[in-house]
């Protein structure tokens, strides 16, 4: 069984379940597929700009590309299937992190939960005080709140002890 799902970075969305008795592959690089058209769904008519779909194959997740492709090997015990910004939320052994829509991989053990990026920023859990880091994988803002939402107009809601406000420096 392979499900695929996904949001396309470029907001069009695509979903399908590509339920196969005997999935058969037919090279290295691709994902195990049914012999039937790609899913058809209103992201079939948008383009094709970095959209990226989730699969789920043997209990993991991972990412092919339109044509089928694995651009990131089915690894994930938890991924989204919504890409914002041009990334997505992974989960790995204990490990917090994010798939880019080019299919980097940005992993790190002393995060416990990344948020979705708005901005240029995502929120990031640590010892459990949230901050928030940048695509590369660099905290921008250091965790020190017991709550945070996305940016929006060049700031954060957050909450220390009352809430309040926060910018990119911090």
């Amino acid at each position: 069984l392979l499900f695929v799902s996904a949001f396309c970075a470029d907001g069009g969305r695509a979903a399908a379940d590509l339920s196969a008795s005997a999935p058969t592959t037919s090279s290295a690089n691709r994902a195990p597929q049914e012999p039937a058209s790609p899913p058809s769904t209103r992201a079939a008519s948008a383009p094709a700009r970095n959209c990226l779909y989730r699969v789920r194959l043997n209990g993991k997740f991972g990412y092919i590309d339109r044509t089928g492709t694995l651009v990131v090997d089915p690894q994930f015990d938890k991924a989204a299937d919504q890409f914002t910004e041009g990334a997505a939320a992974v989960h790995k052994g204990g490990k917090a992190g994010f798939v880019l829509s080019n299919g980097k991989i940005v992993l790190n053990d002393q995060w416990q939960e990344v948020g979705t990026f708005h901005e240029g920023l995502a929120g990031v859990l640590v010892g459990g005080k949230a901050g928030f880091i940048d695509k590369a994988g660099r905290m921008i803002v250091q965790p020190q709140f017991r709550r945070a939402r996305e940016f929006s107009g060049g700031l954060a809601v957050v909450q220390a002890g009352g809430w309040g406000l926060v910018d990119p420096p911090g």
